[in-house]
């Protein structure tokens, strides 16, 4: 572990930040599938980029890096971005770039954790992960106070789709990348990656339309627990929990905690204890479906002979 963590970075800085614009742009159109999300989380994301690769820099930054961000995010979106709600709520335009720093992945890992019986570990992770999301959230309206603005414009109002097709299903390829540079995965895992997400969004979306969305979410979830158990099989082969962290991210549930806590904080109680009722509810579906997926897809070890 001490050697692991001490190695160098397998991409440079710049690697780094292009990864971080990428992984929110790629992310953007689930947000909102329109051409101006794109632009304008191009635009925060690389504010994001650059205050994340500083942090590396300067240690006493990366302590407080998720508030500063999402204020920073905040106060451009409120000033610049979200003047029309022709071009979507404010939070819609302030989640992509703050996606690198949303804990999803960890509330997910947390709840596999507590659901397999690591208790210490899974607790521990939760408190993290709810720490982070607060600290986003707290970051967002302070954004609102130095503006001087009104938090009941902290509500959803997603702007008109006019982003063809072709151009959301190029994006998660955008979003893999990114996530490829920016969490540091090596670049020979990336097909494989691809291939997680595309299942992933796949059985979301059908099952979806089939059983509901906690329905499709728990189905996606076991698929993606059942691909990354078998692909991680044997040695040599990339941690199982490394091959899923893309299709974490697909499920977004920390974006939901992120919505109900500012829909919250602008007035909105039904909107917001909604969002963070599915958040709680989908977090639940992600653990048990990849426990179930990895349980299914587990092979017994054969006992060694006497």
């Amino acid at each position: 572990m001490a050697a692991i963590d001490g190695s160098p970075a397998p991409y440079p800085w710049w690697l780094k930040g292009l990864g971080i614009v990428l992984f929110s742009v790629g992310f953007a159109p689930l947000m909102q599938p329109t051409w101006y999300e794109i632009g304008s989380t191009a635009v925060l994301g690389l504010v994001t980029a650059v205050l994340a690769v500083a942090a590396e820099r300067w240690p006493r930054l990366s302590r407080v890096l998720p508030l500063v961000a999402s204020a920073a995010v905040s106060v451009l979106v409120l000033m610049v971005f979200a003047r029309t709600p022709a071009h979507g709520g404010a939070v819609l335009l302030m989640l992509p770039a703050l996606f690198y720093f949303v804990p999803g992945d960890l509330l997910s890992a947390a709840a596999v954790e507590l659901a397999a019986g690591f208790l210490t570990t899974g607790a521990v992770r939760l408190v993290y992960a709810v720490f982070l999301l607060l600290q986003l959230y707290l970051g967002v309206m302070l954004g609102v106070y130095a503006t001087g603005g009104d938090t009941s414009a902290m509500f959803d109002v997603a702007a008109h789709a006019d982003l063809p097709r072709w151009a959301t299903f190029l994006s998660w390829v955008v979003f893999t990348v990114g996530t490829v540079l920016s969490f540091a995965v090596p670049w020979r895992l990336l097909p494989v990656l691809l291939g997680t997400v595309y299942l992933t969004v796949a059985v979301q979306s059908g099952a979806t339309k089939l059983v509901g969305e906690v329905g499709g979410t728990f189905l996606a979830a076991a698929a993606l627990g059942a691909l990354a158990t078998v692909v991680a099989r044997g040695p040599g082969r990339p941690p199982r929990m490394l091959l899923a962290l893309p299709g974490f991210f697909t499920l977004t549930v920390g974006s939901l905690g992120m919505r109900g806590l500012t829909s919250l904080a602008g007035g909105h109680p039904v909107q917001g204890f909604h969002d963070l009722l599915s958040m709680v509810t989908t977090v639940v579906a992600i653990a048990v479906g990849l426990l179930l997926g990895s349980v299914l897809a587990h092979r017994p070890q054969p006992l060694p002979h006497s």
